[in-house]
């Protein structure tokens, strides 16, 4: 079931839209899918930090005490000092 969007966007981005619709020789309503889209899988991956992390293989890369969210001030005093 698809929804109707409406919305309202200034004369530069209806510009812009048109110029998107000409060039690809889409309709309006693709343009508008394709940006969506496109928006999301951006946002997407950046909406979860802890997702992009682990898929980086950031997460659980390093080693050191278990205790580490707790005692992290000593530990970090100790290895300045």
């Amino acid at each position: 079931m698809a929804t109707r969007l409406n919305a309202r966007i200034d004369e530069g981005l209806a510009r812009k839209v048109e110029a998107l619709r000409r060039a690809t020789k889409q309709t309006t309503t693709e343009v508008v899918r394709v940006a969506i889209e496109r928006y999301y899988e951006q946002v997407g991956t950046e909406a979860r930090p802890y997702d992009a992390l682990a898929r980086g293989g950031f997460i659980g890369c390093a080693d050191g005490p278990a205790d580490l969210s707790v005692t992290y001030k000593r530990e970090l005093t100790r290895s300045l000092a």
